[in-house]
C-alpha cells in the first residue's frame, strides 16, 4: 500500500480543499501562500483519517513516512493554489 496511500490522501482531500480556498477567498488573507497551505494541511489531515480507517498497515515507520507525504501532498498544492486564487 505504500505506493498508493500518498495519492489516495491527495485524491481524497481534493473535496475538502476546494472548498477551503473557496471559502477563504472571501477572507481576502494577507499571505495567500500560507493560507493555501494550511488548507491543504488540513484538508490532508482529514483526508488522513479517513484513509486510516481502511489502510491495513499501522507500522509506526509507516505512517510516520507515507501518510505525513499524503499530507504534504495537498498542502504543496494548495500553497501553490492559494497564491494564485486568493488574491485580493
Amino acid at each position: 500500500t505504500w505506493m498508493v496511500c500518498p495519492w489516495l490522501i491527495a485524491m481524497l482531500s481534493v473535496p475538502l480543499l476546494a472548498g477551503l480556498l473557496w471559502a477563504l477567498r472571501a477572507a481576502a488573507p494577507p499571505r495567500p501562500a500560507l493560507a493555501g497551505a494550511g488548507a491543504g494541511f488540513l484538508s490532508g489531515a482529514v483526508a488522513t483519517l479517513v484513509y486510516c480507517i481502511h489502510c491495513p498497515e499501522m507500522e509506526a515507520p509507516f505512517l510516520a513516512v507515507w501518510y505525513v507525504l499524503g499530507i504534504l501532498v495537498p498542502a504543496i498544492v494548495g500553497a501553490f493554489l492559494g497564491s494564485r486564487l486568493l488574491r485580493w
